[in-house]
């Protein structure tokens, strides 16, 4: 990022001072009213600092850098419009009163103050893990696997041997396997997904395609696992990849680490920085 971000309170300008606290220019100049109540931006700024400056500060500091580097255009308005759509239909009637309850005034306020930018924040993810899609399978080791679960050793032998013999392995899934969550089916894993550890450690030590010589026990749950490493090269099914690691709050931060730092972020006012320093400390720049 080539400017340097300059985070603005509520649109307050803030003017360094020696002290490490900042004052605000034109102090007593209404910024808001309420009614017939009116706030001044100095009265504005002490609120909003003795409230969670340091979340209000990086927030804004976010919607900058998705402003930036993620505009919003036809695609981001018509999937933040298509996820709009998908929220009245589960809420259904309820939609009206809990959008009240959240705060939001309106359908159109909703899509505009949290939908779009989460379809912004969405597709900048994507294009950060594209874009270092290499860092990306270094740290997260991606592969392709098919995981049956068992409650007893007798069937999952069974399995093992007729996926061995060349039965489908869903179909085998089905037969001798009641687990919902471990049937068969073909499914990406990475370094953050929760499976059963000697199951992770099966995956992780295996780094050519494999089926499992014996079936896996877990020690926690008494329950057995027939595993099958289908793929272990990301860029075979890169799209499925940057779908998955997309919802990784880790890459989240990661990038908006690297996006705060390209721009040069700082805080100068003592109160704020010191809120920061305990909640977003990697946010700072290294002194």
């Amino acid at each position: 990022m080539k400017k340097l971000l300059i985070v603005l309170i509520m649109s307050v300008a803030l003017v360094g001072c020696s002290d490490a606290v900042v004052n605000v220019t034109n102090p007593k100049e209404t910024a808001i009213t309420v009614g017939d109540v009116s706030f001044s931006r100095e009265h504005l700024f002490s609120l909003l600092k003795n409230q969670d400056p340091a979340t209000l500060v990086v927030e804004m500091a976010k919607r900058k850098i998705l402003d930036e580097k993620q505009p919003v255009d036809d695609d981001i308005r018509a999937k933040a419009q298509e996820e709009l759509d998908y929220v009245k239909e589960v809420f259904g009637d309820s939609f009206s009163n809990s959008l009240a309850a959240y705060g939001f005034s309106s359908e159109e306020e909703y899509l505009e103050k949290a939908l779009i930018p989460n379809a912004q924040e969405v597709a900048l993810v994507s294009n950060f893990i594209n874009e270092n899609f290499d860092l990306m399978i270094t740290t997260y080791n991606p592969k392709q696997v098919r995981i049956i679960e068992f409650t007893e050793i007798t069937d999952a032998t069974e399995a093992l041997q007729a996926i061995r013999d060349g039965e489908n392995v869903e179909e085998v899934a089905e037969r001798l396997s009641n687990s919902l969550s471990y049937n068969g089916t073909l499914r990406l894993v990475h370094t953050e997904t929760s499976l059963p550890s000697e199951v992770k450690d099966f995956i992780t030590q295996n780094e050519v395609p494999t089926l499992t010589a014996n079936p896996i026990e877990d020690a926690n749950s008494g329950r057995y696992y027939v595993v099958q490493i289908i793929e272990v090269n990301p860029s075979r099914f890169q799209e499925e990849t940057i779908e998955e690691l997309s919802n990784l709050n880790s890459i989240n931060e990661m990038m908006f680490i690297d996006y705060f730092e390209q721009g040069n972020f700082n805080v100068y006012d003592k109160t704020i920085f010191d809120a920061m320093m305990q909640s977003y400390r990697n946010y700072l720049p290294n002194r």
